[in-house]
């Protein structure tokens, strides 16, 4: 752990080639020279790292599918579902590499103690990680009324990013200093005491329509008597262990009736729409569909699909990690730095490209960059131009769509902040 802030040449994660980085208090540097340098290279390492010979191999498999020859017992490339991986892209951390070795100076970190007071208006609470999102549903989960902001605003010489959360004193009732105290300080959130409603230059502030008051979540999450009945268990896992939030487990059949008492519904893999579903997303529900293909279609998430030309081809993308860039007007980017790509998992043949209306919150653009893993020669144009993340209005609600499940084995948490705001921004105005 580096205690002094200090600058060393290296490379992104993310290509671009060497450059000066500033390495800021707090960060971790592992030296690959020491008897667990393998291993660390192994779980750390961006790119792809194959022998020539396995290489060659796959490719001469190919070749030998697209052939038309149909004999049944040919070979098939030699992947399980996962090729890529590293422990900073999925934990979607800033990280480089370099050749040179800092000097290190262990030293304490300073230890501040973590004021959580309100001002006479109230608590800012900047949005910077997973546990600030968790604070704020469980805070409206326990009644506290918050509000959240769409613009940036400076307001007493702090700049607020969009996704900024806010407890307006005024809007809560009862006195709710106590149980903001709790449940800031047991997530580690620091907040900042609010004295005013005015921005210090311009109209966008805490006390103008940039700011959305938030709904009390109710979340549900389809449960396993729909085909693939078990495809629900990432899902379970991640919001009882790792989020430790509530949430009602609902049928199949339950899609089909009474849904008003829910703002979100988590739709996994092999669940099926119903014309109920359908009325309760009109009528202001959150759909969050993990990698479901049952909302592309007309009726629900109308995307274009996007294929490799050779039809013949019978591979697939075999699970491999690329550069994904935000849209930085979408709330699903909120708690992010928008202006920085994150690495997102990727598989399968079909993929699709966003829409000219807009609705893309997390977009493969230009040539697509693969950070990790397995990809064939040629399979970028059929990236080229689509969506990982989707989020499309219908009527007063919306459909958020996944392309890939981001709770699949709890392996991706850079993609947590983006399921916590399906479902914390599902009946704000968006």
């Amino acid at each position: 752990m580096r205690t002094c802030a200090f600058s060393q040449t290296a490379t992104s994660f993310f290509g671009g080639g060497p450059k000066s980085v500033k390495v800021p208090v707090g960060s971790v540097v592992v030296d690959l020279a020491q008897p667990r340098g393998a291993l660390a290279k192994s779980l750390l390492s961006p790119g792809q790292d194959f022998e020539k010979e396995f290489t060659d191999r796959q490719l001469a498999i190919r070749d030998a599918l697209r052939a038309d020859d149909q004999y049944p017992f040919r070979d098939r490339p030699e992947f399980y579902d996962t090729t890529g991986w590293s422990v900073p892209l999925a934990f979607g951390l800033d990280a480089y590499v370099s050749s040179e070795t800092p000097e290190i100076k262990p030293a304490p970190l300073p230890m501040r103690p973590i004021v959580i007071k309100g001002g006479k208006v109230g608590w800012v609470v900047p949005y910077t990680d997973q546990e600030d999102a968790l604070a704020a549903i469980e805070l409206l989960q326990s009644g506290v009324r918050m509000s959240v902001a769409t613009k940036e605003m400076t307001v007493d010489g702090q700049a607020l990013s969009p996704g900024t959360f806010f407890i307006f004193r005024d809007r809560n009732v009862d006195p709710v200093d106590e149980k903001v105290t709790a449940i800031l300080g047991r997530h580690g959130s620091i907040p900042i005491p609010l004295e005013t409603s005015f921005p210090d230059t311009g109209v966008v502030g805490p006390g103008s329509d940039s700011v959305d008051s938030l709904d009390k979540p109710e979340i549900a999450i389809v449960f396993g008597d729909q085909p693939n009945g078990t495809r629900f268990g990432s899902a379970w896992f991640v919001f009882e262990k790792v989020f430790k939030l509530p949430f009602t487990a609902v049928s199949q059949r339950a899609l089909s009736g009474d849904l008003d008492k829910y703002t979100a519904i988590v739709l996994p893999g092999g669940a099926r729409t119903t014309p109920e579903l359908k009325a309760w997303v009109q009528s202001g529900g959150t759909l969050i569909s993990l990698g479901n293909g049952a909302v592309i279609n007309k009726d629900w998430v109308d995307l274009e699909q996007s294929k490799l030309e050779d039809k013949k081809d019978p591979t697939d993308l075999p699970g491999a990690i690329f550069q994904a860039e935000f849209n930085p007007l979408s709330p699903l980017s909120y708690g992010y730095d928008a202006s920085k790509p994150i690495g997102v998992p990727l598989s399968g043949s079909t993929f699709y490209r966003q829409r000219k209306e807009g609705g893309g919150a997390l977009l493969l653009e230009g040539d697509p960059n693969a950070l990790s893993g397995w990809t064939w020669p040629d399979e970028g144009d059929a990236l080229k131009g689509t969506v990982w993340l989707h989020d499309q209005t219908m009527g007063r609600g919306h459909v958020v769509w996944f392309v890939e499940d981001p709770t699949s084995r709890a392996m991706w948490p850079s993609t947590y902040k983006m399921l916590l705001n399906a479902v914390l921004l599902g009946r704000t105005k968006r």
